[in-house]
């Protein structure tokens, strides 16, 4: 019905949101620190802000889901299809709004800080490689010296280019956790019988 349509999509605009703004300012730090912020590699707060975030964004749709399959009556009841299109609409216009806050914030910081530090990353790594005693293979490091070139030369990204992988990534997501949850929330429609 048009009332539900409009419960989902006020639903879908509002959690998307939230999710979105949480998720771009996770995706905002994690750059600054991994790429531009000057530290050794991944440090342990940035890999305890990763996993706390990933535990939110899964509670948090999994809720934001479950509250939404109450506006559904026991007559109409909770479908898979529809868990699964709720979690992965959400998911693709979390997407969207991440990837245009990264697009903004590697504007405004620079595509050249961004790649000096991706570089300074791959430095950084290689050095501890030849320091623990591993010898790489002559062609992996011609690989590495082709990827550090390829790196310098590219041009930054399009905003359709960092919206497109935000998109799709979020995406993926979305229909790997829409599968679970919907199977999760999803319930049954119950018939009523007339009682005369």
């Amino acid at each position: 019905t048009i009332i539900m349509k409009n419960i989902f999509w006020n639903d879908v605009l509002r959690y998307s949101a939230i999710l979105g703004v949480g998720m771009g300012l996770s995706k905002i730090y994690e750059t600054y620190e991994l790429f531009i912020g000057g530290g050794d590699g991944i440090g342990a707060l940035f890999v305890l802000e990763w996993f706390v975030v990933m535990i939110l964004f899964v509670v948090l749709l999994y809720k934001f889901t479950k509250r939404h399959s109450q506006y559904y009556n026991d007559e109409q009841g909770f479908s898979f299809a529809t868990g699964l299109a709720f979690v992965v609409t959400i998911t693709m216009l979390t997407g969207v709004i991440v990837g245009v806050m990264e697009y903004i914030f590697i504007s405004i910081v620079g595509y050249e800080s961004f790649v000096e530090g991706y570089l300074s990353l791959v430095g950084y790594y290689m050095n501890l490689i030849s320091e623990s005693g591993l010898e790489l293979s002559e062609d992996m490091v011609n690989q590495v010296v082709a990827l550090q070139e390829a790196v310098r030369k590219s041009s930054a990204p399009s905003m359709l280019d960092t919206l497109f992988a935000a998109l799709y990534n979020y995406s993926l997501i979305g229909v790997v956790l829409g599968l679970i949850i919907a199977a999760i929330v999803r319930r049954g429609a119950v018939k009523q019988i007339n009682q005369q």
